[in-house]
């Protein structure tokens, strides 16, 4: 297989390892264990990740055979990037329920996450484990939603040698819209955008959107999609409607902050970033999406140092950007604004804690050729 092809399925897998955007953790007495299940999950679909790590961390710890919390905290632990702590709770909780398909799911996930810092020969192994694991979570529940959208993916972009099929792709969704219209439109709406086909990534968002008006996840599928069109107004009703559904939630926040960034309508971008920090505490990542923005359009690094020192005081919740890209960003703030050691500094920090970063580690050697 040639190592272009081997890129395209890192690309691929890496794909399958979804997150969602949530608050952090206060403190609180820990529930009785079918209480603490329940809560999790919400937490987790809430992307409330920080939480649920406070509830399941004890559950799992007092009893290691406990399904559920082990699937749970997989999931968690792969929000923040633990890996090899995610892969050794999706197995065990595979191996006590061989039958649970969001167990399956789960290690899927895991093992499509793996594969994005995987050498060439493992890719392949973890290629066709994740096959076999998504294969078997729909099998036994085919409203394992994740894992059919992580399988539209494998398929669109895996080679075939390892059971890639462009046909079995374009069939998933329409196998998802039979059991859920709306998630079905998400499943076109990504396929769309995957083939580089932006109209019909666009049409299905607006059709996600007018099947379940009061989705979360279709409403912020599709403000993200006309923050790609640069249609602002529209942008922002629709993250506004997704505030609305719940504003406990960090997608939608983190969206808005873009907009008002990006609109240079710093009142409205203060407000909002309040908002956010009263709503989902300690969930910095809309002030991280500001200054990303900022960065992007090429204007106010100052104030986009302010977002991305205040980013990096705290830990950021699961399925946010890690500290070390935060950090990188920060760089390209202080550059800006002519501080090039101290933009040197944050690289070596970024790369110190990220050793394979090779978009600080090029910005490290450039400006260290400047004089």
């Amino acid at each position: 297989m040639t190592e272009a092809r081997l890129r395209w399925l890192a690309l691929a897998l890496g794909l399958m390892a979804l997150a969602l955007l949530g608050a952090a953790a206060a403190p609180f007495a820990i529930p009785s264990p079918a209480i603490a299940a329940d809560a999790a999950e919400t937490l987790i679909e809430r992307g409330r990740w920080k939480e649920a790590r406070v509830l399941l961390e004890p559950r799992v710890a007092a009893n290691a055979s406990d399904v559920e919390a082990a699937l749970l905290l997989s999931r968690v632990r792969s929000a923040f990037a633990d890996a090899d702590g995610a892969l050794a709770l999706a197995e065990k909780a595979v191996q006590l329920d061989g039958k649970n398909a969001r167990a399956h799911e789960q290690l899927a996930m895991v093992l499509g996450q793996k594969a994005e810092s995987a050498g060439k020969l493992q890719q392949l192994g973890l290629a066709k484990r994740f096959k076999k694991s998504a294969e078997a979570a729909v099998a036994f529940d085919p409203r394992r939603y994740d894992a059919q959208l992580a399988l539209m993916l494998f398929h669109l972009k895996a080679p075939g040698i390892i059971g890639g099929d462009r046909k079995t792709a374009r069939e998933i969704p329409e196998l998802i819209a039979k059991l859920d219209p709306v998630r079905g439109e998400l499943a076109r709406s990504r396929y769309a955008a995957e083939s580089k086909d932006s109209v019909g990534a666009f049409a299905h968002a607006q059709k996600a959107v007018e099947l379940g008006p009061d989705d979360y996840a279709a409403r912020v599928g599709l403000s993200s999609r006309l923050v790609a069109r640069n249609e602002s107004a529209a942008a922002e009703r629709h993250a506004r409607a997704a505030l609305g559904i719940d504003s406990g939630r960090g997608a939608a926040h983190a969206l808005l902050a873009g907009i008002y960034a990006h609109e240079q309508r710093w009142a409205d971008l203060d407000a909002a970033l309040a908002a956010a920090e009263a709503a989902v505490p300690g969930n910095l990542l809309p002030h991280y999406n500001a200054a990303r923005t900022l960065l992007t359009d090429g204007r106010e690094p100052a104030r986009a140092e302010r977002y991305l020192r205040q980013y990096l005081a705290v830990e950021p919740e699961g399925g946010a950007p890690r500290h070390a890209g935060a950090r990188w960003r920060l760089a390209q703030a202080l550059e800006r604004q002519g501080r090039k050691d101290d933009a040197i500094a944050q690289l070596e920090a970024a790369i110190k804690a990220r050793p394979d970063f090779d978009d600080a580690k090029n910005d490290l050697k450039r400006l260290k050729r400047k004089g």
